[in-house]
This record gives structure tokens, sequence and C-alpha cells, in this order.
């Protein structure tokens, strides 16, 4: 009983957990994993079932001998045949954590380029942009960036009585069918405003750039904020934690 669980907690750890790991080391995250033990377990739980699923597919004959070393029958279990189902674990849970870094680079680089994050980058200057301008949805991936809620102003373009400006912190906004800004006013957050964006002419950007009233920044912001501009985020954590200790 005892070997057979013991041969079982091994065989977690060389076809679950471990490739979790390198699933987490090929995105880009492995400080994360060190410090928590729930996300290589989950990638790897994933792993292990999408491979299984593809082996049960595609290799029926595989899929009997996988679940008889599973079960802890090793009589035909040799070295080399432990590496060969080894990489067959570890070399998916790489490959896709590659392609989650890439595509978050991309998602990086794309809003590096962008006009907005300069722009929203200065910080203490106010941005107006128009919704008909692909800036302004730029602004709102900025401030999902770094995870604080933009403040903003609407203006009214006056069309079926509406008129004057709005303003308030946006709680949602939403670019489907009916376009439009969930916005509650910051002086009694419990009244909340939707606001169509067929009737805004212009919406201003009252707090763009980081806050500087925060305490420590979050480990993947301030890695966001490395790779838009080297040692941004370092600064900005450094200017947080001088503020926090103030």
């Amino acid at each position: 009983m005892m070997e057979g669980l013991t041969l079982s907690l091994a065989l977690s750890f060389l076809f679950v957990l471990i490739p979790g790991y390198a699933g987490l080391w090929a995105e880009g995250k492995l400080e994360e994993a060190r410090q928590r033990f729930y996300p290589a377990l989950y990638k790897g739980v994933i792993n292990f079932g999408l491979v299984t699923l593809v082996v049960l597919i595609f290799f029926p004959e595989k899929y009997r001998t996988l679940l008889n070393i599973l079960s802890g029958e090793l009589a035909e279990l040799t070295w080399l045949r432990l590496i060969g189902w080894m990489a067959v674990f570890y070399l998916p849970a790489v490959f896709t954590g590659l392609a989650n870094h890439l595509g978050y680079l991309r998602f990086v680089f794309s809003l590096k380029a962008s006009r907005a994050w300069w722009r929203f980058l200065m910080g203490d200057a106010v941005i107006e942009v128009s919704p008909r301008e692909d800036m302004f949805w730029d602004m709102f991936l900025c401030y999902r960036a770094i995870g604080k809620r933009p403040i903003i102003s609407v203006t009214l373009d006056g069309g079926e009585n509406a008129s004057g400006s709005i303003d308030g912190e946006v709680l949602k906004v939403s670019c489907g069918i009916k376009p439009g800004i969930l916005l509650a006013d910051m002086d009694f957050p419990q009244t909340v405003t939707w606001v169509s964006l067929h009737h805004v002419k212009a919406v201003t950007f009252k707090n763009p750039g980081v806050p500087s009233d925060c305490g420590l920044i979050d480990s993947k912001v301030r890695e966001l904020l490395n790779l838009m501009h080297p040692g941004y985020g370092d600064e900005v954590e450094e200017k947080y934690t001088k503020a926090r200790d103030l």
C-alpha cells in the first residue's frame, strides 16, 4: 500500500507538477510559481488532462500503456520509456507557456507603441479624446494595464436632450452593439449612470499616469511597466515605497 502511494506521488510530480513549473518558467512566471504552489498545480493538471485526452484519441494503445503505468504496473517501463513519457507531458507545457509569453509580449509592445500610452505617462496633464478616435479605447487599455480606474468627465453632444457634462469614476466600458460607459458619482458612489457613446462628444481623462498614493505595485504591473520602458516599473515601485514610508 505504501509503495503504491509512493509511486503515485512520484508519478504526480513527474507528469503533473513539474510540467506545471516548466510551463510557468516558459511563460516567464517562475517567480510567481516560487511564491505560490497553486499556479503550478493548476497548469500541471490542465496540461495533464489535455495530453491524456490527445493520447486517448490518437494513440489508444499508448493510452492503455499509460493507464498501466499510472496504476503501478511497471513491468514494461524502462528508463528510456520513462523519459519518453516525460517528454510527452513536458513539451506541450513548455510550448503552451512560450505561446502565452509571446502573446503577452505582443500586447506589451503594441501598447508601448501606441500614442495613448505616451500621453498616459505624462501623469499630471488631463487628456481629452473623442470616442471616434482609436486612442479612446487605447486609453482604457492603459488604465487596465496598471490596475487603475479612470476618473473622467464626459461631454455630451446635445442631441436628444443630452447636453452638458457628467463626471465620475468608470466602472465599466462596453464597445458592443450598444457602446457606453458606466459611471459612479465621485461624491455619491451609490449613484451610477450609464452613458451611451452615441451621445458623447468627448471624454476627458482626469487621472492619467501612475498613481502616487498607493503602497506597493503588483509584481505583474511592475513587470509590464519594465517591458514597456526598461527600469520604469522599478522606478515606480521605488516611488511608491518612499511615499508609503513617509
